[in-house]
């Protein structure tokens, strides 16, 4: 396991930091975004089993980026033949994010461009959300796009940030992204959330599998109940402990 082979473009080979490369759009022209080639996310289930995945370009004889799952249920001394998870092989697939229901269903997300069209001034780009019980055979469901990643801020390339995860509350995904706001170049993205259902169109990802009727995902307002609120702040509060050891954080001793 590892990230891509495949690296294009001008970039930074430090640690945590993220490469730029060359978007090839429909109609041949090129740009450059800033992705996650170098990083990958890791997920533990209620079981002990672990899942990762990353970019990699292996599936496409390193011509572009796909979205590479593997597990372990040995707790990591061993672990499966990676497989392609996003639908559509023949765009770039980036920034993926993993989890592990409780019930032991594995969620990825991920961004590509297979609704990007041949128009040069915009670069068409949407979220998605696959899940399987095998890691093998993948549903998937729109969860939000296409909008146009052109818009986004360039930081070293177009760059949307940090700030994709995925979490599940019950049986219910919940995924946090970042999209730009279309005719708002005073604030050109944001960060939002959304609660995913569980329906959706097959992906064989072993296999090079199209994407024809995918089902899209009507995202409905997330409900902030006292018990989201509270595991959110539960999870800010660990997420800050982390960061602040050997500070006092409000409330509570220094961490040791």
């Amino acid at each position: 396991m590892g990230p891509s082979p495949h690296r294009a473009g001008p970039g930074s080979a430090a640690a945590g930091a993220r490469f730029n490369r060359p978007v090839f759009t429909a109609g041949g022209d090129c740009r450059t975004a800033r992705d996650g080639a170098i990083l990958g996310s890791i997920a533990a289930g209620p079981h002990g089993e672990l899942a990762a995945v990353w970019q990699d370009s292996r599936f496409s004889g390193g011509m572009r980026d796909g979205v590479a799952f593997s597990r372990s249920l040995d707790g990591g001394l061993t672990w499966t033949t990676a497989v392609r998870v996003n639908a559509i092989a023949g765009v770039p697939a980036f920034v993926p994010a993993v989890t592990i229901r409780a019930d032991g269903t594995y969620g990825v997300s991920y961004y590509d461009f297979r609704s990007n069209t041949a128009d040069p001034s915009t670069l068409l780009t949407d979220y998605w959300l696959a899940r399987s019980t095998d890691g093998i055979t993948w549903l998937e469901n729109h969860i939000t796009g296409p909008f146009d990643l052109a818009i986004a801020p360039s930081a070293g390339g177009l760059f949307l940030g940090d700030y994709q995860a995925l979490t599940s509350i019950g049986t219910v995904f919940l995924p946090f992204y970042v999209q730009t706001n279309t005719g708002n170049p005073a604030n050109r993205t944001d960060v939002f959330s959304t609660l995913a259902s569980s329906a959706g169109s097959a992906n064989a990802a072993s296999t090079d599998v199209g994407a024809a009727g995918v089902q899209a995902l009507a995202t409905p307002p997330l409900t902030v109940t006292p018990e989201l609120q509270q595991m959110l702040h539960q999870s800010v509060m660990r997420t800050i402990q982390r960061r602040m050891l050997g500070r006092a954080l409000p409330g509570g001793p220094p961490e040791k």
